[in-house]
């Protein structure tokens, strides 16, 4: 009978159990939770964890003993758990909590090498929703109908293609109020010495509001494109000559509004480069040239 639990297409999840050991996964549900292992608060946990494994949360209703590889002894108990108890065990979790396990884990990855942590991109990721909840509407892009969308905001490590941490909002949030928090959890986990992380970002989070935020963390650096949009090149276009002199790499670079650095090709301005905006210093430009920065705008 074990052996016929044991066997079919979702056996593969035990092959997990090596890198939950690596990683401690137990201690961190016990912690999530706040419940020791013999209550099912962890058990409940690690059932989350494996859905996501393979991608699919139909397992629940299929809640037949067979045909499962073992599913629910993976997760340590006799049953898979249904969505009631799954809505139940989330409801009792704050976003703290949420929160204080990914710095965690975020740690834990750091010290194991799963990514650098030197150069982060932050970009949101909306995916449809289907909820009968009046929620502001979206479009991707240019002549799609809006629909109703959910929001999550990462920060990957372009270096190693591994996610560092991320949060979720309501649909009406922007990037320029979900992104410090986001480098919130980023300046946990990493915890950066001076000028030892470069965010990268898109023309989305061109605001001063938000590098302003950025220029206040002693940290990170901020990488970000100046939309390309006639109001802009106007601006920059109108920037004496003068004031502009060659920089490393190929690039140019000014003044701006008295706090923030503006670098340009040394090409006239037009439609297909677009110039980037530093919170920080011009020693910058070595690791910019270093990694070949040339920027285009998409927007």
């Amino acid at each position: 009978m074990l052996a016929d639990k044991v066997t079919g297409d979702l056996a593969g999840v035990w092959l997990l159990v090596a890198e939950h050991l690596r990683l401690g996964t137990w201690d961190l549900l016990r912690s999530w939770t706040r419940q020791p292992g013999e209550r099912a608060e962890p058990r409940l946990a690690l059932q989350l964890i494996h859905e996501a494994a393979v991608c699919t949360a139909g397992i629940r209703a299929e809640r037949t003993l067979h045909s499962r590889g073992g599913f629910e002894l993976a997760n340590g108990l006799p049953f898979v758990a249904a969505d009631t108890t799954i809505h139940q065990l989330l409801a009792e979790r704050t976003v703290e909590d949420c929160q204080r396990l990914q710095v965690m884990l975020g740690k834990l990855r750091l010290a194991s090498g799963h990514f650098q942590g030197k150069l982060l991109a932050i970009d949101p990721h909306r995916m449809r929703s289907h909820s009968r909840r009046r929620m502001r509407e979206r479009s991707e892009k240019s002549g799609q109908r809006p629909v109703k969308m959910a929001q999550t905001f990462w920060a990957v490590d372009p270096d190693t293609h591994q996610p560092v941490c991320f949060t979720s909002g309501t649909a009406a949030r922007s990037v320029v109020a979900a992104t410090p928090e986001l480098l919130d959890l980023a300046d946990e986990i990493l915890q950066p010495t001076e000028r030892q992380v470069l965010v990268a970002a898109d023309a989305e989070h061109f605001a001063g509001q938000l590098l302003a935020d950025v220029q206040r963390r002693p940290g990170f650096d901020l990488l970000v494109p100046l939309p390309n949009q006639p109001a802009f090149r106007r601006r920059y276009q109108a920037i004496p000559r003068r004031t502009v002199h060659a920089a490393l790499g190929g690039l140019r670079d000014g003044q701006a509004a008295g706090r923030v650095q503006v670098w340009s090709p040394a090409a006239p301005i037009g439609s297909s480069w677009n110039a980037t905006a530093n919170v920080r210093r011009i020693g910058n430009s070595k690791a910019l040239a270093a990694r070949g920065t040339g920027t285009k705008s998409r927007r």
